[in-house]
């Protein structure tokens, strides 16, 4: 699946009340993860290094040392993210080279890998123009600890591979059976796999305690 959801329905007689609903997009956890490439570009004295695309810069210009880039002779080249811990993903954002050779990401490939390096899933954009920013969900529930962006596309002015990263935003969650803002807390005994992601507490239990006071003092009724 790689649609973004623009509306939800929920059915069941539990339903027949509802105080609140929460629903959450993830938070980038590929801010400062540890990137690498399979060459380096230098731009006189500077270095394209594949930690500029998750440096949280969106300038997106080669000199101003935002971008990354691989060597131009490198025949097959690859852009690798590891995550610290194991994620669910749920949305990808990547920002293109603004200065510069934007065809060189169209039709690039992203795949993604479990703890094991096992792949789990792959996108192959699907979009033929030069696109400056690209947006895509993945709802999964597997947890991703490694994602790979490969470039297919050559151009018959420009016959070179080569990958060129301003950012990669990937939003997404804890793994079950983990909390917090590393998500390296595990949830309580009681609730092994569905505790709440900022603060552990068991979702069960919710319902009991911390809940807004839907109703309360307006003299409402079930019925």
């Amino acid at each position: 699946m790689s649609d973004t959801i623009t509306q939800l329905k929920l059915t069941g007689p539990a339903l027949k009340f509802l105080c609140s609903l929460y629903i959450s997009g993830g938070r980038n956890v590929a801010l400062r993860q540890s990137a690498e490439q399979t060459s380096l570009h230098f731009e006189g004295n500077l270095s394209c290094n594949a930690s500029l695309a998750v440096d949280g810069g969106i300038q997106c210009l080669l000199l101003d040392g935002s971008t990354s880039h691989t060597f131009d002779t490198d025949s097959n080249p690859s852009w690798s993210l590891t995550l610290d811990t194991p994620k669910v993903i749920n949305r990808f954002v990547i920002y293109n080279r603004a200065d510069c050779c934007r065809y060189r990401l169209k039709h690039f490939e992203l795949t993604t890998f479990d703890t094991n390096n096992n792949m789990l899933w792959t996108y192959l954009d699907p979009i033929n123009e030069d696109t400056a920013i690209y947006t895509f969900s993945r709802i999964q529930n597997n947890a991703v600890s490694k994602i790979r962006i490969t470039p297919t596309n050559r151009e018959a002015y420009d016959i070179r591979i080569i990958i060129s990263l301003c950012e990669v935003f990937i939003y997404g969650e804890c793994a079950k059976g983990f909390w917090g803002l590393d998500c390296t807390q595990k949830c309580p005994e009681e609730c092994l796999y569905s505790c709440q992601q900022d603060t552990g507490k068991c979702l069960s239990l919710l319902s009991q305690s911390d809940t807004p006071q839907c109703g309360s003092g307006l003299g409402l009724t079930p019925h």
